[in-house]
């Protein structure tokens, strides 16, 4: 991948880390006791699964999406478009391909939008004219940035096809993040054992 970027907003983190340091609370309120250990762990897994592994990593060839249990890769030739309607979408041969971590706002957020904010990030002169834009693609929200980003790589990709050159392709590829499922599984059954037997 040439010129990687990774796109990751803060907010997942810091949120993260004040479950973890509730988990850290818990624990030591009541250190002997397996259960708080066996929730907490849990807890720390699916917020870490749910707000800290999810990712883009944007490059001159594509892009590869990191949700909780699934990677996948996709090279800018096979993305058809790209859409902030809940999340970033990807369009790609008639299937959608969804971004966790670029979630679109809240539906109040379309009355703050200025059409000035909307200038140099990939989008049409004429749709922010014509006030044909989701509130999902504003620079301030974590969808807006994250579709930017892609938007401006993808037509950069477009126009070097256009101009004749030859850019290079990322191989499209997916894999599940079985490491994270069944630690998921393992610590919420243990914790379910221990509650009944205990």
């Amino acid at each position: 991948m040439t010129n990687a970027q990774v796109y990751r907003p803060w907010s997942g983190i810091a949120l993260a880390a004040f479950v973890f340091l509730l988990c850290i609370a818990m624990i030591a309120g009541d250190w002997k006791n397996l259960g708080s250990w066996l929730w907490s762990a849990a807890l720390c897994i699916a917020i870490w699964l749910v707000f800290v592994r999810p990712k883009l990593v944007i490059s001159d060839e594509g892009v590869t999406i990191v949700n909780p249990l699934e990677t996948i890769t996709l090279g800018w030739h096979v993305v058809d478009a790209l859409e902030v309607k809940y999340v970033l979408t990807f369009f790609v041969a008639g299937r959608k391909v969804n971004s966790w971590v670029a979630t679109g706002p809240g539906r109040y957020h379309a009355r703050t939008i200025h059409r000035s904010e909307l200038l140099g990030v990939g989008i049409d002169k004429r749709d922010i004219e014509a006030g044909n834009i989701r509130p999902g693609e504003s620079p301030r929200t974590a969808s807006g940035q994250a579709i930017a980003l892609c938007r401006l790589r993808w037509n950069a990709y477009r126009v070097a096809l256009d101009e004749g050159q030859n850019p290079p392709q990322l191989a499209a590829s997916a894999k599940y993040n079985l490491l994270g499922a069944g630690a998921l599984v393992l610590t919420v059954v243990a914790g379910l054992v221990f509650n009944y037997f205990a």
